[in-house]
């Protein structure tokens, strides 16, 4: 199905240039000249992405970016002026704006930037889209058991992921602490970020400080480049450090620092790392 574009700019040419080239591309172009204009068709029809002016009749662009994301939440919004000062370039991004191109623009790089734009859009639905066949998958739903004791695990469970609180889960191998935490992953606010399932025995004791918390270059012998390690990349969503007790022993106070503090220090590094 072909990628829906709005075109928003009070000059007949330039709506016209753009309607023909972005139809040329194979997209479906519609288009307004003022905010009101624009106002309607957001209203009436759904767009995947839309080129707006900043300087319109009746209003300006960053108003009418404010307004689409409202009527249309998941709109690329690529705003399009002469007036190509900085400060209003960082006005248009912080209003939502997916990019910016300063008039008079080239035709060729703006249907790139309109690619990119829908690129980034289908690949977010996709992302959304798997984050919820996870969440159906392993929420407290999908842990099997109907006795008072499951019951129980569940409603600790929902407690817990409410908060932002460090879990210990404990249990015999096969009882299904990994299935319990990623249901208080699934259950909690951080269920669109990552969840990282870190197996401490499956890593040399050698590499685990680094796997952990990353290493500078020039650390130590082989580490040719900077290395972000798996709790950086993990920030603001979960880490299930699983066999936990296992790791070695030295290692367990730098955990337990970073546990009680949520900041860390890479290896060879001389500055902390703060994450969530």
């Amino acid at each position: 199905m072909a990628a829906r574009i709005l075109v928003v700019d009070d000059e007949k040419l330039i709506r016209w240039s753009l309607r023909e080239r972005l139809s040329a591309e194979g997209y479906v172009v519609m288009e307004a000249a003022d905010v009101a204009g624009a106002k309607e068709l957001l209203e009436g029809h759904p767009f995947d992405a839309a080129l707006f002016d900043l300087r319109l009749p009746d209003g300006n662009g960053l108003e009418l970016i404010e307004t689409a994301h409202k009527l249309q939440p998941a709109l690329a919004v690529i705003v399009i002026t002469a007036y190509s000062a900085i400060e209003t370039a960082v006005q248009a991004i912080k209003a939502g704006a997916y990019d910016y191109i300063a008039k008079p623009f080239n035709l060729d790089a703006l249907v790139l930037t309109v690619a990119r734009a829908l690129e980034r859009n289908a690949l977010k639905r996709a992302i959304d889209t798997s984050v919820t066949k996870e969440r159906e998958q392993f929420s407290l739903a999908g842990i099997i058991g109907d006795s008072a004791v499951m019951h129980q695990v569940k409603r600790t469970i929902a407690r817990v992921a409410s908060s932002d609180a460090t879990v210990l889960l404990l249990g015999e191998t096969g009882t299904g602490k990994d299935l319990a935490a990623r249901a208080i992953h699934f259950e909690s606010a951080r269920r669109a970020k990552p969840f990282l399932n870190i197996t401490c025995t499956a890593i040399s004791p050698t590499l685990i400080e680094s796997e952990l918390f990353g290493h500078e270059a020039g650390a130590f012998t082989g580490a040719e480049k900077r290395k972000q390690g798996l709790l950086a990349a993990a920030s603001d969503g979960t880490v299930f450090l699983d066999e936990i007790g296992d790791m070695p022993l030295d290692l367990q106070g730098k955990v337990l620092r970073f546990l009680e503090e949520q900041r860390f220090r890479p290896v060879g590094a001389t500055e902390d790392i703060q994450v969530d």
